[in-house]
C-alpha cells in the first residue's frame, strides 16, 4: 500500500523503514498509539498525564510501554517508572540514553546502552509540507534559498524534513549538554542519493564539546517523515 504524502495512513510502519535509521547498538520500535489503552502505565506515569486528553494519554501510554519493552530487550528485567523532568524531557534510567517522538498516529522510541560520546535522537513528523510563513523562523539564508529553488509544495515537504532533522539534533545533543537551541543554530543539508543529513551547529551548546557537524539518516514512509542521530563518540 502507497501513501500520497499527507494523507493519513493506517499501515504498520515496515521495522526495516526504523531500523536501517540506526546502528546496531540502537534498539528501536514504533506503534500506532490508537492501540494503546493507558492503563499500562506505572502508577507514577499515570499521575503525570492524569489531567491530558485522551490522545495525549495514549501517546504517553506508547512511549512508556515501547521505552520499557526495549530496555527489558537491553537486559533491564524491571525498569523503574520512566518519569520526565521539569524540562519535560524523559529521565532515562542511569545507563541509557534514549529518545521519544510522536505524531497522532505513531509512537517512537530509541534506546541504547549509555556509553561515553554516545548521543540519541529520534524524530517522526507527518509530511505534509509546512506552510511557507514558517519557513524564516526556522531556516538560515542558506536553507532559505535552497528551498526558493524548489516547487511550492516540495519547498514545504523538503521544510518539514528540516524542522525534523533540527529537532532530532536538539534532542540528540540537550541530555548531554543542557542547552537549548534556536532551529537557527543548526545548519542541516540533505543528501538524498544516501538517505543522510549533516548537521552543523554554529554556537556552542555548553562545557561539552558536540562536534562541529554530526551526521543522521532520514525516510519518508507511510505519510510521514523519521530522522534518526546516533553517534558513538
Amino acid at each position: 500500500m502507497k501513501c500520497e504524502p499527507g494523507t493519513e495512513c493506517r499501515v504498520a510502519l515496515p521495522r526495516a523503514t526504523l531500523t536501517d535509521l540506526f546502528p546496531p547498538w540502537v534498539h528501536c520500535a514504533a506503534m500506532d498509539p490508537r492501540r494503546v489503552d493507558p492503563s499500562v502505565l506505572l502508577p507514577q506515569e499515570q499521575a503525570l498525564v492524569a489531567q491530558a486528553i485522551d490522545r495525549r494519554r495514549r501517546q504517553f501510554a506508547t512511549g512508556r510501554l515501547l521505552a520499557r519493552r526495549l530496555m527489558a530487550s537491553l537486559g533491564m528485567s524491571t525498569p523503574a517508572p520512566l518519569l520526565r523532568g521539569s524540562d519535560g524531557a524523559p529521565r532515562w534510567p542511569v545507563g541509557i540514553v534514549g529518545s521519544i517522538s510522536h505524531t497522532n498516529t505513531q509512537v517512537v522510541v530509541a534506546v541504547a546502552r549509555h556509553a561515553r560520546g554516545r548521543v540519541l535522537g529520534v524524530d517522526v513528523e507527518g509530511d505534509q509540507p509546512l506552510p511557507e510563513e514558517l519557513f524564516s523562523q526556522l531556516c538560515l539564508p542558506a536553507e532559505l534559498r535552497w528551498l526558493a529553488t524548489l516547487r511550492p509544495r516540495e519547498a514545504g515537504r523538503w521544510a518539514k524534513l528540516l524542522f525534523s532533522a533540527k529537532e532530532c539534533v536538539y534532542k540528540a545533543q540537550y541530555p548531554r549538554t543542557g542547552r537549548r537551541l534556536d532551529f537557527r543554530d543548526v545548519r542541516v543539508c540533505f543528501d538524498e542519493a544516501t538517505g543522510t543529513f549533516e548537521a552543523r551547529i554554529r554556537r556552542c551548546a555548553g562545557s561539552t564539546v558536540f562536534g562541529a557537524s554530526v551526521s543522521g539518516r532520514y525516510a519518508r514512509c507511510a505519510g510521514l517523515v523519521f530522522t534518526a542521530l546516533a553517534s558513538d563518540g
